[in-house]
């Protein structure tokens, strides 16, 4: 187990568990994080189940709801995650992630849409990102 504090004050508990389905490394629900022992220490993935924590926080668990019945809204989650995540892949290894994120997304989430579409809205999210 271990914790990190989301917004420099609010203490988020993260599980250490093979406990989620199978084709994913990480997850949360609702402000739990989980992650496969494996991926315990890749900061990265933890602060990507910690974003999707945050867009629950923040929009009072309707984002989470959400994401169920509007695909454009999980690609939205989606990519502000991965945009986050990929803040901590190292720059040499940057270029071969954008494109493996990418197809994280077309391939995990079922959203029923073209790898160019996400593609787009993924780097104008790592845009807004790198902006923060």
């Amino acid at each position: 187990m271990k914790i990190r504090l989301i917004w420099k004050f609010i203490p988020i508990v993260i599980f250490i568990s093979n406990w989620m389905p199978k084709k994913f490394s990480g997850y949360h629900v609702g402000t739990t994080v989980i992650i496969r022992p494996d991926y315990a220490d890749d900061e990265g993935l933890i602060q990507h189940e910690l974003t999707h924590v945050k867009q629950n926080i923040r929009t009072l668990g309707i984002s989470g709801i959400r994401q169920y019945f509007d695909k454009n809204h999980k690609l939205n989650r989606e990519c502000e995650a991965y945009a986050v995540q990929l803040q901590y892949v190292p720059q040499p290894q940057q270029d071969v992630m954008k494109k493996r994120f990418v197809n994280y997304i077309y391939s995990k989430y079922d959203l029923g849409m073209s790898k160019n579409y996400i593609r787009r809205r993924f780097f104008n999210y790592i845009e807004e990102i790198g902006k923060g």
